[in-house]
C-alpha cells in the first residue's frame, strides 16, 4: 500500500485527494480517528505496518489496488509490543482530518520504497477477510469528531520477504501523434501486470513524464522473472481509468482490437531500452 504509486502510486499512484484542505478550516473543525488494530501472525522482519485513511476506493478492483494511490491520511510506522508472539494489538491515532466521507480505513504493510514486492492490505475496517468479505465500511467524519474504531487484520497476507530480488530497468520515450494533452495535472508511465487499460493494477514501477521530458527509465526489482505492460495515464483520474489512458507499448489505436504488448524481465534479460509508447490525445 505504498505512498509512492504514482509517489506510485505520487508520487503510488493514481488518486485525487479531498477537495478541501486543512488550511481552509480551523483546528476545532478537524476530526480524529483512533483505536486499536489487532493483527495475527508473524510480525514482519522488515518494512512497516501503517494504518491509512483513503478518500477513494475502487470496490470493483482487487483489494491491494483498490486505493489506486497513496492515502489521504496515515500513521507513522506502528510497532508491536509482542513481536515474538502471534497477536499484536496496535494502538493508532490519525488527527487533523478534514471532515467528509472516507470509504476505507486500512491497515497495510509498506516495504519502505523497495519495488518488486507487493504491499498488501492486511485488514479493512468493516470487512472480515476470514469470511472473504473485502468490502470496507465507509466512515463519515463531522466537525470536531473524535471516533474510536477498532478492527482486525492478518499478517498471513504478507509477501515472502526471503526472496532474493533481481534489479531491472525499462527505458524509452512517450510519443504523441497529435500533441500532448492538458487535461490532467501530470502524466505517468506505469509498468503493471494488468493487460487491460481500463482496469490498471498496482504499478510495479512508474515515472512522471511531460512534453518537455518524454523520456523514462523505470527501475524495479523482481524474483525469477516479471511480466508486465507499459501504459501512460493522466493523474489524478477519478472513477474511470479508461478516460485517463493515453496509450502504451504495442498499443495500436488504428487496430480493430488494440492490445498492450507484454514485456518480460528475467535474470538473463533484466533490461530493455528504446521502448516507444504510442499515445494520442482524445482517446
Amino acid at each position: 500500500m505504498g505512498r509512492m504509486i504514482l509517489g506510485l502510486l505520487v508520487g503510488a499512484a493514481l488518486l485525487g485527494g479531498c477537495s478541501e484542505t486543512n488550511d481552509d478550516i480551523t483546528g476545532s473543525d478537524l476530526a480524529t480517528v483512533r483505536g486499536t488494530v489487532t493483527l495475527t501472525g508473524d510480525w514482519p522482519t522488515q518494512g512497516e505496518i501503517q494504518v491509512s485513511l483513503f478518500s477513494q476506493w475502487h470496490a470493483e478492483m482487487a483489494v491491494n489496488v483498490a486505493p489506486q494511490g497513496p492515502p489521504d491520511y496515515a500513521t507513522e510506522a506502528l510497532t508491536s509490543a509482542t513481536p515474538a508472539g502471534q497477536t499484536h494489538a496496535l494502538a493508532f491515532e490519525i488527527p487533523d482530518i478534514t471532515p467528509g466521507v472516507y470509504p476505507s480505513l486500512v491497515v497495510g504493510w509498506r516495504n519502505g520504497g523497495q519495488s518488486g514486492l507487493d504491499e498488501p492490505v492486511l485488514g479493512l475496517y468493516g470487512a472480515d477477510f476470514a469470511l472473504n468479505d473485502t468490502l470496507p465500511e465507509a466512515i463519515t467524519l463531522n466537525d470536531g469528531d473524535d471516533l474510536t474504531l477498532n478492527f482486525t487484520g492478518t499478517l498471513s497476507r504478507m509477501p515472502d520477504l526471503g526472496v532474493e530480488l533481481q534489479p531491472g530497468q525499462l527505458g524509452g520515450s512517450v510519443v504523441f501523434d497529435n500533441g500532448w494533452p492538458t487535461a490532467y495535472n501530470g502524466y505517468f508511465v506505469v509498468f503493471m501486470s494488468s493487460a487491460n487499460p481500463a482496469a490498471p493494477s498496482y504499478p510495479l514501477a512508474m515515472e512522471a513524464v511531460s512534453a518537455s521530458d518524454p523520456v523514462f527509465l523505470l527501475t524495479l526489482q523482481f524474483d525469477t522473472s516479471v511480466t508486465g505492460h507499459l501504459a501512460l495515464y493522466g493523474h489524478p483520474y477519478g472513477a474511470s481509468p479508461a478516460d485517463a489512458f493515453y496509450g502504451g507499448y504495442g498499443w495500436d489505436w488504428n487496430a480493430g482490437s488494440p492490445a498492450l504488448t507484454p514485456l518480460t524481465l528475467s535474470a538473463d534479460q533484466n533490461g530493455m531500452g528504446g521502448l516507444e509508447l504510442s499515445c494520442r490525445t482524445g482517446n
